[in-house]
């Protein structure tokens, strides 16, 4: 009998009873409008835009759904129903089953043993911008108001609203722990979107946004402040740092000649941050400053999210250099095994792409003296031209559509050209790029000073448009430009009919 107690035990240790969360429910109307679930579980936290992190959840006939996952401590994660997202809080050995109106994509109940803090947390709503960040008719009527009229306007009523939802909290039944967690959200979400309307919508004057967010951030002290487990934290920490990192930049200007003093935050002079941010990224110069401010739990968790978004991107250079920064200084992290795990990958990418046919890249960029001229190569064939660069976010996510588009056209006349538009000395991050990405097509790269008379070319008479990443043209089968500023891959559809029409 002890021997097969013994050997239960380490059954359940080892495999049985790992700790698990279960997701599960019913989709109604699913057979009238049948629509998709995914669930996005960051490493640390995210942004929900990160589609390519997701995993999707299957999703039976009769529209009911079982998902579960092993989990050893509670994690905030997104919840896709179609177009609409909710924040969930996955907590290990607990169950949410969920009852969703699939005409309107909308969760009517909750039900299970997490169905308490999430019920609340939807009633706290971070997912839903606040009043101030709403648009209507494609403008921002708060973008209006002035830096004097903010604080009734903005700030007192969204204070309220913050009220509002502490008391929420305070009247749940929730553990102690857990409503301190929620009121540490809340507070966190309240500063990130009021320095979000600073900085992106308020139209004033660069002196009134400095004032307002040292006003905003005085209120903050981070001896006192205590590492939190949601996203508004971390999201926090981020919008807070680069504050610190503006101060340090503004007390430099206020005093030049002591260029080899250390700025603040940083610990290394101008000097070194301008090489350091040239050469990794202003997310590294980020990180240190967080390094030198924050608690170490705080640093190694916010690395390890930096590490993971360069490898859900496919930046390989800038994933090295910030994994082999994350196993320096967190050689233990319980994170590293899963980072470890991403640098496989993307190794195994790049040397299995290498050797990609597909993919072709053509030397000597500085002999083009006219792109057109490269393009008649490819005569009897459509072309579709896509002027990006790899240091540029909107170009990046466009090239996440590309599998469909290419899907789209499969086995027709057409070619893809993509003309990178950066330094010399990124050349070969720029190949990396290419081959981790498997990005297949033809590939040509000029530095700044040389693209320029591609653009003159491709746009003479639209010298305001000239300079705009990411931007498309196609070409007809002829060699001749037909279209200039075509649609973007995003646009799907409006592209498709596009290039159909010269590909008739």
């Amino acid at each position: 009998m002890k021997v097969l107690l013994t050997t239960l035990l380490l059954s359940c240790t080892s495999i049985i009873c790992l700790a698990h969360f279960k997701l599960s429910g019913k989709i109604n109307a699913y057979q009238q409008t049948p629509l998709s679930l995914s669930i996005s579980i960051p490493l640390v936290y995210a942004v929900p835009s990160r589609t390519n992190a997701n995993q999707e959840i299957s999703i039976k006939s009769d529209g009911s759904f079982t998902w579960q996952t092993p989990l050893d401590e509670p994690h905030f994660a997104y919840l896709f129903i179609g177009d609409q997202k909710y924040l969930l809080w996955l907590k290990p050995n607990k169950e949410l089953d969920l009852t969703i109106d699939g005409r309107r994509n909308h969760v009517d109940l909750f039900q299970g043993s997490a169905a308490t803090e999430n019920r609340l947390l939807q009633s706290l709503n971070f997912t839903a911008s606040p009043f101030f960040m709403k648009r209507e008719n494609e403008h921002y009527p708060y973008a209006a108001i002035t830096f004097a009229g903010a604080q009734d306007s903005i700030v007192r009523p969204w204070l309220a609203e913050r009220e509002e939802k502490f008391q929420l909290i305070r009247q749940s039944n929730l553990s102690k722990n857990d409503q301190s967690i929620l009121t540490a959200e809340v507070q966190y979400n309240t500063l990130n979107y009021l320095s979000d309307f600073a900085l992106s919508i308020a139209r004033w004057k660069r002196a009134d946004w400095s004032q307002f967010l040292t006003q905003l951030y005085d209120t903050v002290d981070i001896a006192q402040t205590k590492r939190a487990t949601g996203f508004q934290y971390y999201l926090f920490v981020e919008r807070y740092t680069r504050y610190l990192l503006g101060q340090a930049l503004a007390q430099y200007q206020q005093d030049t000649t002591q260029k080899s003093r250390p700025l603040p935050y940083l610990n290394i002079p101008m000097d070194s941050a301008m090489v350091l941010a040239k050469a990794h990224g202003e997310n590294y110069l980020a990180w240190l400053a967080i390094y030198h401010t924050f608690d170490q739990g705080t640093a190694e968790h916010y690395l390890a999210q930096q590490v993971s978004d360069q490898y859900i991107d496919g930046n390989y250079h800038d994933f090295t250099f910030l994994f082999k920064t994350f196993e320096h200084h967190f050689p233990h992290s319980v994170q590293g095994k899963w980072l470890k795990q991403y640098a496989d990958t993307l190794n195994y990418k790049l040397s299995t792409n290498q050797g990609n046919a597909a993919i072709e890249i053509l030397l000597s960029p500085d002999s083009i003296k006219s792109i057109t001229k490269v393009l008649r190569q490819f005569k009897g064939k459509v072309v579709y031209l896509d002027i990006w660069g790899t240091w540029c976010g909107p170009c990046k996510e466009e090239l996440t559509y590309l599998p469909q588009l290419k899907d789209k056209f499969n086995g027709q006349d057409l070619i893809f050209v993509y003309l990178d538009m950066d330094d010399d000395a990124r050349d070969q991050l720029w190949r990396d790029f290419i081959y981790v990405n498997n990005i297949t097509g033809i590939h040509l790269r000029m530095n700044n000073k040389a693209i320029q008379s591609v653009w003159n070319e491709l746009l003479p008479d639209q010298v305001e448009l000239r300079g705009q990443y990411p931007s498309y043209f196609i070409f007809d089968k002829q060699g001749n430009l037909v279209k200039g500023k075509a649609k973007r891959p995003s646009d799907q559809e409006t592209l498709y009919q596009q290039l159909a029409l010269y590909l008739k």
